[in-house]
């Protein structure tokens, strides 16, 4: 996805005007999807890429990448390459995944996002929400990684900070003591 100045080119591509003037002219006529890509692989700085380190969608990760250039692997960085054109960039990953990935855990989806490892017992909100299969308020973090733990909530779930709040609230006709799973 670049343009090229070395010369070679067929006759036709001169007389129809194939051939641009300067790089960024090319880019722009021929590449404007991955503008900054064409830029910096044909030959320009790595800082003409206006959206370079921002973060973007990846809906079939289910994650936010980082628009960078994809190296051998041994970057720290959730590199998926440039951002193209006309993909809505985010400064931090923490904005792309509440604007962009609302219904996940957004503390799972910024780990997934930036590379860091998240434990099992680190993931979901520790709040309450209701098992509605149980009937009982329980927490949401990994099923066996703490007291109570019922899973982790779905964004549609109401959360609550205390158990007390979950069960007056969504389970008023349960006693408390038999309400919290």
């Amino acid at each position: 996805n670049t343009c090229s100045n070395d010369g070679h080119y067929e006759p036709y591509m001169k007389k129809s005007n194939f051939v641009k003037g300067t790089l960024e002219e090319c880019c722009n006529t021929y590449y404007s999807w991955a503008f900054d890509e064409c830029m910096v692989l044909g030959g320009a700085d790595q800082s003409s890429a206006s959206n370079l380190d921002y973060f973007y969608v990846d809906y079939y990760s289910n994650s936010c990448k980082q628009s960078c250039f994809k190296k051998d692997g041994t970057d720290t960085k959730n590199c998926g390459g440039i951002a193209p054109k006309w993909m809505q960039t985010f400064k931090t990953s923490e904005e792309c995944c509440i604007n962009k990935l609302f219904w996940l855990d957004q503390g799972t989806c910024v780990a997934d996002s930036t590379k860091n490892i998240v434990s099992e017992e680190d993931k979901g909100s520790k709040d309450w929400y209701v098992d509605w299969e149980m009937y009982k308020c329980v927490r949401d973090c990994v099923k066996g990684t703490g007291s109570n733990c019922g899973g982790l909530a779905g964004n549609w779930d109401d959360k609550f900070i205390t158990s007390i709040a979950c069960c007056n609230t969504m389970l008023p006709w349960l006693d408390n003591s038999h309400c919290v799973g």
